[in-house]
Parts: structure tokens; C-alpha cells; sequence
């Protein structure tokens, strides 16, 4: 009992020692106290310490954390409604620094079976008396297999929510970690408001001390793969991590990476970025500087190549703010390629909102010896939360070049284009300027997989000839032309033209309507209606196209000027008057001379008031007038163009089949004549034979008619044949009837017995 008052008594000694040299007040006979019992005070402290010591050996010594699983799990199950599973054992170490090793440890979603999280090991160190002074002092975290289900639900909350720190509670705890490693970890992210589901696989990631304002490097490789769009690819980035907690300031500074796989299209794709980003969450500013991307892979059969720079875009919660885009993409096949650039000075995002007071955009298309230039440029607004695209103010120029083409064209576009992405349609609105040519109309499309096209187009005047090469129409006689129509079994279009002014092949029409359709491998130009010529024009054309291409025409000619319709087509005409044609062809094949030896079908033309040019058939009658009765007597006269035959009506029609036009019925009448018969046309060689009766009226009158009419009603018959382009004509007079022909036989006989008579006496009188 002595030496505990003894110690009890020392100690007092030493403590009022200490507060009277505090100056606070002077305790009494600690001065005394002190002196006498400070050895007994000194023992009785170094006893308590090794108590103290003691104890917390002990409790070190005998601490097992796996005690605790059941209190932890039934912790997490009451407080977040998740299950926790904790397979491996727990590992807690507290000499020299704070230590644990977890094990296995897997997390569910919150009231629910489904797995949420896992990691196969996790490890790490806490320095204990910087922990003290609330500086959070840890060696490298090193997490291994983790692997996480990360999900955004359709209201907006995500699926870890509950188990974000939101008190503040570490804000004034200074962090100082000696770096963070991650492998062979995995984390799947799905969006059920925007339709996206990606996976990160094969996470490796390692970064330098992480402690405030001090720089430290970031790499990080990873397997990423998603479905919509389909992407498969391995990247790698490297990265200067810098962050101030103070400020609220994160960068990672010049930040470079690589990508590697196939996405979308694109195979063989090699992706490169690098950049600045600068991010202040406690006021949702986020800065992205220097942005360069770079990108080459194969689209199907083309190489494709893309750069994107972008100086400087400014993130503000809902407000994105971005200065001089450039892009520019190649995409090259053989002697194929497309090239695409585009500029935008300055755009804004605002509320899901996109918009840009202009963008410039270059097209260069070229396709062995066929160009397409184009020079645009638009104000642009795109709304992300409709998925609406408009283009408001269309100014482009487009120069066209093609082997088909006479030279280079040049036209200035206006207008503008809106597109619904989520609806997949597109409308423009656009008008054209192409020499005297003003084109306006609209154009629609819905289905952007497989495009469906609406038109309407409106020209006030348009010469196609002008425009076309000079021997573009050589390829229709050339009999190995092929046709290629495979682009046609994909089409679906429909639409209407309209031209108050057009020509194409020299043929000129006025108040032009086409309608036009394209669907199922088949492309239907039905009713074409126009005016040409002094009447008028009705017609449909179909092509068909499967293994061969088939097609067919129908097409009514209603009171047509037929000289001048000729003559624009041709370039000469034999035929002169006016009136009808009724034309129904159809042929299969895909080359011009399968074509041609397919063709069938009928035409049927009827013309009055006109002439048919090669022979003045009076004038032959009349010459050959003392043959009649004559053994062979005929008249051989080869096509002279500068005579004609005139006649108030001409009908004849004729049935097309294996290449051949046969007419049954030909008929031209006049006050003079009438020539009935029938004959055919050969396609192939241009050949015509044609069995005509040409009958002389029987009502004329010889002061009227002069000699023909001294063989009305007499039948002649009459021969036409040989290439069309120069027949010939041969009028039997030996064999002709009706009429008074057996009288002018007669005559013809005894002129011929006379003149016989008189040459076998002009010898005798001799």
C-alpha cells in the first residue's frame, strides 16, 4: 500500500510541477512531492504503458476478421439491401501499417439474386499516424478480377447508386496513394434509355502516386466489345493524371491511345487519338483540348481513312461549346474514291440541341473516268433527343464529269434537307441551276437500311442533247452493248417529272408528265403524257429484270406533225402528213442484239393530208402506160427523194415477231390512186419487201387528169424492195387488169404490130 501512495503521490508531483510551469496557477507541495516520490511515479508510469502495450498485443495476436463476416454481411443486407458473399478468408494486418487482403468477394444488385460486382483479391496498406491526422497515406492498391454489372435504368439512376459516399465525410481527408493497379478485370455497361450495351474485357490498369497537385501517369489496356453498333476491339492509353481537390480540378494531360479490331463495317480498323482533358466536376466543366483523331480500316472492298481535329470543345453541365472542326475522310477502291471534308468554325450543344451557323463541306467523287465535285455550305442543327437533322439553308455548286457527257457540268443548288433518324426519313427541299435549265422539287426517302425514294421534280426547260455526247446514241446500234440493271433490284422509288420544255434524241415535247415507279426488280414509267409536234403524247415503259432483262412499251401518238418528228429523230424524213400511231413493243435480253432479235409486238400508224417520199406514182403510171399488155413489161425505178407521193390517207400497221415486221395491211388513198397490199420489214438487215395493187380512180376525167386518166380503175401491180433507205420500185404493167385496160391492151398491141410492120417495109421501098 506504501508504494502505491508513494507512485499516487509522485505523480501529483509531476503534474502540479507541470501546471505551475504553465503559468496557469501554482499547485501546493507539488514542488516537494515531486522531489520526494518521482522514482515511485516514474515505475508506476512505465507499468501502465506496458499494460497498455500488452494489451494491444494481445488483441492483435488473437484478432481474426472472419469473425466478423456474419456481422458485416447481415450489415450490407440490412443497410443496402444487397447480399455480400465473402468466400476467401479476410486478412487484416496492423504492424507496420494497416493492412488487408480480402479474398473473394462478390456483391448482388440491391433486392435482387442477380450478381452486381466481384473481385477475386483485393489489396492494400495504411500508414497509421498520417491516418491520425486524417491524411489517408496508402501503398500501391493492387484489385484483381474485378468485374462489375454497371446499369442506367430508363428514369436516369444507376444501379450503384446506393453505394456512392454522398455525406462529404472525405473532403477534408488528404489522399495520398502510392499507385493503383487492376487486372484481369471486366466491367459490362447497358443504357436501357438509349439502347446501348458495351463491355470492357481484360482491363490492365496502372497509375503512378496519386496524391493532390502532384502529376502521375496513367496506362491502361482493355478488350472492348458491344452489339449496336457491332464493335470489337483491343485499346491501349497512356495519360498524365494530375488532380486538385482543393479546386476540384482533374486533368489528364496529352493523353494518347490506339485502337485495334473491327467496328461497325470496318474491318482491319488501327484507331488513334490523343488530347487534353480538363474536368471540374463541382461545376460540371469539363475541357477538351488539342483533340486529334486518326483512323484507317476496310469498308467491305474500300480503304477507308478518317482525321478528325478539334482545338478546343467546352463541356458546361447540359451546354457543350466547340471551335473549328475539321474532318476530312477517303474512302478508295481501285479507281474508285470518295473524299469528304468538312469545316465548322464554331458550333454550340445546348438542352440535346446541335447547331452551327455554317458548315462547309467539300465531296469529291471519282469513279474511273466519271467525276462528281461538290462545294456546300449550311447552317446545321441537330436535335439529339429526336434524332432531327436540318440542313436550312442550302448554297452548293456541283460540277459533274461522264463519259456520256459532251463536257463538264456545272450547277449552283439551294435549298434545304431535314432528316428524322429515329423515324428514318429524309426530305429536301431543293432548287437547281444548270445554264437555262431551272430545276426545283422534293425528295423524300424513308428507310435508311433499305431506302425507299419519293420525288417530285419540275423543269421549265431542259435539252438533255446538249449535254449528252455526240455518239452516245453509236452504243444502241453496237450490237455487244450490254446492260447491266442489277442496281435496279434493290430500288424502290416513286415519283412524278415534269417538264415544260424537254428534249432528248432530237425529239422536242412540251408540258412533259412522267410518272415514275421502281419496286420489286421492276421499273414502271407510267402515264407518260406530253405535247410534241402539233398533238400529243400517251405511253408507259416497264423493265423488268431477273436473269434477263424484259421490256415493254406502249405508246399512242395522237394528230403528230409526222415530217418534223422524223426529221428531229432521223434527220430526214420520207414521210409527210399528219396523224396517229399506236406502238406496243416488248423484247428481253441483255445486250442490244439479244434485244433486238426478242423484239415482238405491234404498231399501227395512220396518217392524212401527206406524202410518202421515193416515187411520184402518177408520173410512174403514166410512164409506164404503153406497157400495158406487154409481156414483162415493167417499170424499174430506183427511190428518188426529191419526188413524192401525195395522199389524203395512209394506214398500215404491223405485227413484230423473231425480228421481223410483217404488215398485213397497208393502204394509201388519194383522188388519184389507191395502193393496197402487204409486205414486211426485217430489223436486223433494215430490208422491206413489200406487194402492193396500185389502183388509178376511176373517176377521172381526162381534162382534169391529163393521160392517167385514160387508165382509171386499171390495178397495177407493185413491187418495193431492198435496204429502206433506198428501195426500189417495180410496177407491173404486163400484168395489170380492171378498168379499160383491155382497151389500152389492144391499142398498145396494134401501136405494136404498126411499128413492127412499118421497120420490116422500110426496107423493101429501098
Amino acid at each position: 500500500m506504501r508504494s502505491i501512495k508513494h507512485a499516487l503521490l509522485g505523480l501529483f508531483g509531476i503534474a502540479g510541477v507541470a501546471i505551475s510551469m504553465s503559468g496557469l496557477f501554482k499547485v501546493p507541495f507539488a514542488e516537494s512531492a515531486a522531489k520526494d516520490y518521482w522514482r515511485q511515479a516514474l515505475v508506476a508510469i512505465l507499468l501502465v504503458l506496458t499494460l497498455i502495450a500488452g494489451i494491444i498485443g494481445l488483441f492483435i495476436y488473437t484478432f481474426d476478421a472472419n469473425y466478423f463476416k456474419a456481422q458485416i454481411i447481415q450489415y450490407v443486407k440490412v443497410h443496402k439491401q444487397r447480399d455480400l458473399k465473402l468466400e476467401g478468408d479476410i486478412k487484416v494486418s496492423f504492424f507496420p501499417k494497416l493492412g488487408l487482403n480480402t479474398g473473394k468477394v462478390s456483391l448482388n444488385e440491391r433486392n435482387s439474386n442477380q450478381g452486381f460486382a466481384s473481385i477475386d483479391n483485393a489489396r492494400l496498406y495504411i500508414a497509421w499516424f498520417p491516418l491520425l491526422r486524417k491524411q489517408l497515406e496508402v501503398d500501391r492498391i493492387t484489385l484483381d478480377g474485378v468485374h462489375a454489372n454497371v446499369i442506367r435504368y430508363k428514369d436516369g439512376t444507376v444501379n450503384l447508386g446506393d453505394l456512392l459516399i454522398h455525406d462529404g465525410s472525405l473532403d477534408t481527408t488528404k489522399f495520398d496513394i502510392d499507385g493503383i493497379s487492376i487486372t484481369n478485370s471486366s466491367i459490362n455497361f447497358q443504357d436501357e434509355s438509349e439502347g446501348i450495351h458495351f463491355a470492357l474485357h481484360e482491363v490492365h490498369l496502372d497509375t503512378g502516386r496519386l496524391t493532390d497537385a502532384i502529376p502521375s501517369n496513367l496506362t491502361a489496356n482493355f478488350r472492348l466489345e458491344a452489339d449496336k453498333p457491332h464493335i470489337r476491339t483491343r485499346a491501349k492509353l497512356n495519360s498524365h493524371l494530375f488532380f486538385e481537390r482543393k479546386t476540384g480540378h482533374y486533368e489528364f494531360a496529352n493523353f494518347e491511345g490506339e485502337m485495334e479490331g473491327e467496328a461497325s463495317a470496318i474491318n482491319n480498323l488501327t484507331l488513334n487519338f490523343e488530347g487534353t482533358l480538363n474536368g471540374f466536376p463541382s461545376t460540371g466543366l469539363l475541357t477538351l483540348d488539342k483533340l486529334a483523331i486518326s483512323a484507317k480500316g476496310k469498308l467491305n472492298t474500300h480503304t477507308l481513312e478518317v482525321k478528325l481535329d478539334l482545338p478546343r470543345l467546352q463541356l458546361n453541365k447540359s451546354n457543350i461549346n466547340g471551335n473549328k472542326l475539321n474532318f476530312t475522310g477517303n474512302l478508295a477502291q481501285a479507281d474508285e474514291s470518295l473524299q469528304v471534308m468538312l469545316q465548322i468554325p464554331a458550333f454550340e450543344l445546348n438542352n440535346k440541341n446541335f447547331q452551327s451557323a455554317e458548315l462547309s463541306a467539300d465531296f469529291n467523287l471519282k469513279q474511273s473516268d466519271r467525276t462528281l465535285q461538290t462545294k456546300l455550305s449550311t447552317p446545321l442543327n441537330v436535335n439529339l433527343e429526336t434524332q432531327q437533322l436540318q440542313l436550312s439553308d442550302i448554297s452548293a455548286k456541283l460540277a459533274l464529269s461522264h463519259p456520256a457527257l459532251s463536257g463538264p457540268l456545272a450547277a449552283k443548288v439551294s435549298g434545304n434537307i431535314t432528316s428524322d433518324f429515329s423515324e428514318q426519313e429524309l426530305k429536301t427541299s431543293l432548287t437547281a441551276k444548270v445554264d437555262d435549265s431551272e430545276i426545283s422539287g422534293n425528295l423524300g426517302v424513308k428507310n435508311f437500311s433499305h431506302p425507299a425514294y419519293t420525288f417530285e421534280v419540275n423543269v421549265n426547260t431542259l435539252d438533255l442533247d446538249k449535254y449528252l455526247h455526240a455518239d452516245w446514241g453509236k452504243r444502241l446500234h453496237d450490237e455487244t452493248t450490254a446492260f447491266d440493271f442489277s442496281s435496279l433490284k434493290e430500288l424502290k422509288l416513286r415519283g412524278i417529272l415534269r417538264a415544260g420544255e424537254f428534249k432528248f434524241a432530237n425529239l422536242k415535247t412540251s408540258r412533259l408528265t412522267a410518272e415514275i415507279l421502281a419496286e420489286q426488280s421492276s421499273l414502271l414509267i407510267e402515264p407518260v403524257n406530253a405535247s410534241l409536234y402539233g398533238g400529243s403524247l400517251s405511253a408507259g415503259f416497264r423493265l423488268s429484270v431477273q436473269e434477263t432483262a424484259k421490256l415493254a412499251l406502249k405508246q399512242k401518238l395522237t394528230a403528230i406533225q409526222i415530217n418534223p418528228l422524223l426529221n428531229d429523230i432521223s434527220g430526214e424524213s420520207k414521210f409527210n402528213g399528219k396523224g396517229n400511231a399506236v406502238l406496243e413493243l416488248s423484247t428481253e435480253g441483255n445486250t442490244i442484239a439479244a434485244m433486238r432479235k426478242a423484239l415482238g409486238g405491234n404498231i399501227a400508224l395512220a396518217l392524212t393530208r401527206g406524202s410518202i417520199g421515193g416515187i411520184n406514182m402518177t408520173s410512174a403510171l403514166v410512164a409506164g402506160k404503153d406497157q400495158l399488155g406487154v409481156q414483162d413489161g415493167e417499170l424499174r425505178q430506183s427511190a428518188k427523194f426529191t419526188e413524192q407521193t401525195d395522199f389524203s390517207e395512209l394506214k398500215t400497221s404491223f405485227d413484230i415477231n423473231n425480228g421481223v415486221a410483217r404488215s398485213s395491211e397497208f393502204i394509201l388513198k388519194s383522188p388519184l390512186i389507191t395502193c393496197k397490199g402487204e409486205g414486211e420489214y426485217t430489223l436486223d438487215s433494215g430490208n422491206l419487201e413489200y406487194r402492193l395493187d396500185t389502183t388509178i380512180a376511176p373517176t377521172l376525167k381526162r381534162l382534169a387528169n391529163g393521160e392517167l386518166a385514160d387508165m382509171k380503175g386499171i390495178s397495177v401491180p407493185t413491187r418495193v424492195s431492198g435496204h429502206y433507205a433506198t428501195p426500189s420500185f417495180i410496177l407491173n404493167f404486163g400484168t395489170a387488169s380492171g378498168g379499160n385496160s383491155a382497151k389500152l391492151i389492144k391499142a398498145n398491141m396494134a401501136k405494136a404490130a404498126s411499128a413492127g410492120k412499118a421497120a420490116v417495109e422500110k426496107p423493101a421501098t429501098k
